[in-house]
Order: C-alpha cells, then structure tokens, then sequence
C-alpha cells in the first residue's frame, strides 16, 4: 500500500466521522412528525382557511375594480379613491397573509380573522338602514358571512387546531 491512499482514507472516514457527529448533534424535535399539509388540518381550519382566502380576494378586486371605474369615469375625490384603494388592498393582503397563517396553524391567525368580521358585521348593521334594496341585501349576506365566519372561528376544532403545544406566535 502506498502511503498516500491510507491517507486519504483516514481523511475520508475522519469527515464522515464529523458529518456523522454533527448530524446526531441536531434538534431532535426539528422534522419530528410528518409535514403539514392540507389534508392534516381539520376541515373547519381549512374552510376557514379558505373563505379568508376568498374574502382577501374579494376585497383586492374591489379595490382594483374601484380604481379602475375612477380611471374610466374621472373620480372627482382622487383622495378617498386612494383612500379605499390603498386600505381594502392592504386589509386584503394581510387576510391572504392571515389564510396563509391559518394553514401553518399560527395562532396569530386568530386575531385578525375575528377583528375583520367583527368590522364587517358593524359595517354591514350601520349602511343596512338608509340604502337601495339591493345594498341591503349585499350587506345583509355580508352580515351572514361574518356570523358564519365567527362562528367558525370559535368552533371547537378550529380552535383546538390553533392552540396546540408547541405552538407559539415567534413561528413564522
């Protein structure tokens, strides 16, 4: 044998060695369990899930659609155009980000959800009186939703699913 094969073998398994120290050195807890997927998560939260994602692009389109009408027909008060433009498309990001929440099980999703249809039921209760008929019954179903979504949100399993060890609002 030549001297520089031996070598290179001792070098070889002294690296595997480290690799294999370095490895039995990890979190054991860091890919513990399967990975989370959409059909792990209770059916509740994944409607939950779902419906905030249909809601954050429901008010992204009116935006754009507000704006676009705007351009179209020349919007006297540009102020509360970009008022509601920059508002409903910021408030609808952040429910695609609060969806996405839900469907990792952040607790922090929790809050946001409840506040929007809290603020979409008081709104919906004070343009339901002085409006046409059909502005009542567009805000009338936007009630219904927010109920269903309440109620939703505080079923059992959805908040069990939200709430389980380990589970804290630092993760992203």
């Amino acid at each position: 044998m030549t001297p520089g094969v031996g070598s290179r073998t001792r070098a070889s398994l002294d690296t595997l060695t480290i690799v294999t120290v370095a490895d039995s050195d990890a979190d054991p807890d860091a890919d513990s369990g399967p990975p989370e997927s959409a059909a792990l998560l209770p059916a509740g939260l994944r409607l939950l899930a779902l419906l905030t994602t249909a809601q954050g692009l429901i008010m992204l389109s009116y935006a754009a659609a507000d704006l676009l009408l705007a351009l179209i027909n020349g919007a006297e008060e540009w102020g509360a155009v970009w008022f509601l433009v920059v508002g409903l498309g910021l408030w609808g990001l952040g429910l695609l980000w609060v969806a996405h929440g839900l469907r990792k099980r952040r607790r922090w999703a929790f809050t946001p959800v409840v506040f929007t249809q809290l603020m979409f039921a008081v709104l919906s209760v004070s343009f339901f009186g002085n409006a046409t008929l059909t502005a009542r019954i567009v805000w009338a179903l936007v009630l219904i939703f927010a109920v269903v979504m309440l109620r939703l949100v505080f079923s059992g399993p959805v908040r069990d699913a939200l709430i389980i060890p380990g589970n804290t609002t630092t993760n992203t």
